[in-house]
């Protein structure tokens, strides 16, 4: 399971959403491992969810702060190793990719929408 670079502000507001939301898709699809993948550039957001990642046993992963056609895949193999084919989706090398507004939409029913993360 990997998060893809989305708004970096959107991750500072709302970084617990991905610590919430991550482990229920990960179990959800069954991944070994989750890995939020965000560009360097984003130090605020990277500092937002270091800790309640590691908490959660998530992987951060700076990227460069360029990002080419083809980001998905180019993710892929920067995490895990696997090519995605030319026409493909990481789906079919057993990955899932998924953007901060789609976690942060998984979140919100287990957090009734609040912006904070619920206390534990």
């Amino acid at each position: 399971m990997l998060s893809q670079p989305g708004d970096a502000e959107v991750y500072e507001a709302v970084a617990w959403a991905d610590v919430v939301a991550v482990p229920v898709l990960t179990q959800n699809t069954g991944a070994q491992r989750a890995v939020i993948a965000l560009k360097a550039k984003y130090a605020g957001a990277r500092k937002a969810l270091a800790e309640p990642a590691a908490r959660a046993g998530i992987g951060l992963l700076p990227l460069d702060d360029f990002y080419p056609a083809g980001d998905e895949h180019v993710i892929v193999q920067q995490v895990t190793g696997r090519i995605v084919p030319a026409g493909g989706i990481p789906l079919d090398v057993g990955v899932v990719v998924s953007n901060v507004g789609t976690l942060i939409n998984v979140a919100r029913p287990s957090t009734a929408g609040n912006r904070s993360p619920p206390s534990t």
